[in-house]
């Protein structure tokens, strides 16, 4: 389930979510412009999917630079993976953990 999860969606992006997706606990999802995750996708524990890269880390203005990210069918994620940015992951991947995208 998705126990100990944050998920934020900004006004005007895009969440697809298709059929018979599995979330595990512990998910950080931040949509700011387009996600779309295709039907029979798992994530593992721990995962971190956010569709920006963050600018002027560091500073008083840290700025959103809005990008997309799209996860193909049957596709898996393993536990801690971090995918963000504009990323493509083709149908049948499987991220191994701690990866980053």
């Amino acid at each position: 389930g998705l126990r100990y999860s944050h998920i934020q969606i900004e006004r005007n992006a895009k969440l697809i979510l298709n059929e018979n997706i599995h979330f595990s606990e512990g998910l950080s999802l931040r949509c700011v412009n387009s996600i779309n995750i295709k039907k029979e996708v798992r994530i593992a524990p721990y995962c971190t999917i956010s569709d920006c890269e963050y600018l002027n880390l560091g500073s008083k203005e840290v700025a959103l630079s809005p990008k997309s990210i799209f996860i193909g069918e049957f596709s898996f994620l393993g536990t801690h993976s971090l995918i963000c940015g504009e990323t493509k992951i083709e149908p049948y991947s499987t991220i191994g953990p701690f990866s980053n995208i």
